[in-house]
């Protein structure tokens, strides 16, 4: 799931419930074991590995507690929706599954997920009262950023309020990681990070060749490059007062946008002699391949590859990306993995039971243990000092997942990847000004956009 996000990717909400079963009339502490078929959830998840047995383990908690079985089902991530789509109608679905949320506005269009209560929580609300599901999964969730939280939210049309139809869990974004064994100190803007990276970028062996780079980024990556956009005033689709996108207006064909990519397009050429920062047609798997032979000292990146680094000896660093010397400063993007209920499960009551459980801070805790201590949480209350302490990019993961600005939720969305791809590369190959690339790109776009919302 990691990867995917250097290639093709990216809500406020009071939020919901955490449960506790009473055992029998008779005998209030006894655990029930499940009686019928119909006591067990199906969960589908896109997890595996350790993730998705420590999923198995706190569903083995919630029957204890509740008597409710829980059916953990691995299903491939790219393979989700297409099974629930032909499923689900058919009674053959899950109840639960665990979803990203960019898929949010699909899934609730096709009407697949379903709108999860919304209460506002007592402060004193008692987490283990199953009652109140809503206001108990209101109170989890609390402590999480309320960005994060929206990013689940879907409003299905101009006027209409934002409803929540799932749960976020984990969060991913990225920073600017660095090789320290090369950049002792770490630039605090970004004028000061090109001139680093420019001082670092050089023929080592004689060949006339550029081998060696200070700074890395893939400037036809949207996903990667975002922020450089965002700190100029460009954004993917406007909101309004109530959060909810419009999609007809774009925000590329813009002077921001054009700011951004005429500056990425400057990095990618020579000046005053001195070779480009970026050479054209740089591609992440080449990046990846240069910073873990010491051949790049920085690059946009997140931290899933950072085990790997390290097992190669190199001190990585890992950092927010700098501002610019003016105080402008972009939101890098996230995408987030959460839970939600299927509208077509029989048992949504017991379903966000089931949510509200996960939800509870030991349970999140267990979640991310069994991710290897990696993943971000959108509950940073769940870690210690010892989690920081163990793993050095840890707080700085969580402060920029904080920031981080969740890719739009829309459909439409997915069609912004190739389309900045195909624009910026014009650009870059000299084929097309920053303009026109970007203007053309976001007419293109709104021409498709506006025959899929028909």
């Amino acid at each position: 799931m990691d990867f995917i996000h250097g290639t093709k990717i990216r809500g406020a909400v009071s939020i919901i419930a955490i449960c506790l079963l009473s055992c029998s009339i008779f005998l209030s502490s006894c655990r029930r074991a499940p009686e019928t078929e119909t006591d067990t959830l199906t969960f589908w998840v896109t997890m595996s590995g350790e993730e998705a047995e420590a999923v198995r383990l706190i569903g083995k908690k919630f029957t204890e507690e509740s008597g409710i079985a829980v059916d953990v089902r691995e299903i491939g991530i790219f393979e989700i929706t297409t099974k629930l789509e032909l499923a689900a109608p058919a009674g053959k679905g899950p109840d639960i599954l665990s979803i990203t949320h960019t898929s949010v506005g699909a899934l609730a269009l096709m009407k697949l997920i379903t709108p999860i209560a919304m209460d506002i929580a007592p402060m004193d609300v008692d987490t283990t009262d199953i009652s109140n599901i809503s206001a108990n999964i209101t109170a989890s969730l609390k402590d999480c950023p309320e960005s994060l939280v929206s990013a689940f939210t879907w409003s299905g049309g101009e006027g209409k309020d934002a409803v929540l139809y799932g749960v976020p869990l984990t969060v991913e974004s990225y920073g600017l990681v660095i090789n320290r064994g090369i950049i002792k100190s770490v630039p605090d803007t970004m004028e000061e990070l090109i001139e680093t990276a420019t001082n670092l970028t050089r023929d080592t062996d004689g060949d006339g060749k550029v081998d060696t780079y200070g700074f890395l980024t893939d400037p036809t990556n949207f996903y990667f490059t975002f922020p450089f956009y965002d700190a100029n005033g460009a954004y993917i689709f406007a909101e309004n007062a109530a959060g909810c996108y419009d999609t007809g207006n774009l925000g590329f064909c813009t002077e921001g946008g054009v700011s951004a990519l005429t500056f990425m397009q400057g990095l990618t050429q020579s000046r005053c002699g001195a070779p480009a920062l970026i050479p054209k047609g740089i591609t992440y798997p080449i990046i990846s391949d240069l910073f873990s032979k010491g051949k790049a000292a920085a690059m946009i990146h997140g931290t899933y590859l950072i085990p790997y680094y390290r097992s190669l000896g190199i001190d990585v660093g890992y950092y927010p990306i700098p501002p610019f010397s003016d105080g402008r400063r972009g939101c890098p993007l996230s995408t987030l993995m959460g839970i939600a209920v299927s509208a077509y499960s029989d048992k949504k009551e017991d379903a966000l039971k089931f949510v509200a459980f996960f939800l509870r801070p030991e349970n999140m805790r267990a979640y991310f243990e069994a991710s290897g201590g990696v993943r971000v949480m959108v509950n940073p209350k769940i870690y210690t000092d010892e989690d920081y302490e163990r793993e050095p990019t840890l707080e700085t993961s969580v402060k920029i997942a904080g920031d981080s600005l969740p890719f739009p939720n829309d459909p439409a969305g997915e069609l912004v990847w190739d389309a900045f791809a195909d624009g910026a590369s014009l650009t870059l190959e000299g084929k097309s000004t920053p303009k026109d690339a970007l203007c053309t790109m976001e007419e293109r776009l709104k021409t498709v956009i506006s025959e899929i919302k028909k």
